[in-house]
């Protein structure tokens, strides 16, 4: 049995920059942006972020500290005029990997 540690949350991991399975497991090609974002939690509060990439299926934010962000949360890209509801992939310490939900 696995002891936790009280700093470990249990997560994907970013996956390793040399790892072109995950590459390969995207649905779009994404594009490498610097742009700021608004993460949107139901409780209506907002955490600024910033757009490291982003495709027509999910984007990378960077953001102060990822571990206590929701697994599903609104993103409001103002520059690319988007809003989307998305679902964390992967996370590490300031990074998430968001999945957009599909459309309604």
């Amino acid at each position: 049995m696995r002891r936790h540690r009280p700093h470990e949350v249990d997560c994907k991991l970013e996956p390793d920059a040399s790892d072109t399975a995950a590459h390969t497991e995207r649905a779009s090609d994404r594009r490498r942006v610097l742009k700021a974002g608004r993460i949107e939690l139901k409780n209506r509060s907002v955490i600024d972020c910033t757009v490291r990439n982003i495709s027509r299926t999910g984007a990378r934010l960077r953001v102060e500290e990822s571990y206590w962000i929701p697994e599903h949360f609104t993103i409001d890209i103002p520059s690319e005029g988007l809003r989307r509801s998305c679902r964390v992939q992967w996370r590490n310490a300031v990074d998430l990997g968001v999945k957009f939900d599909e459309p309604e």
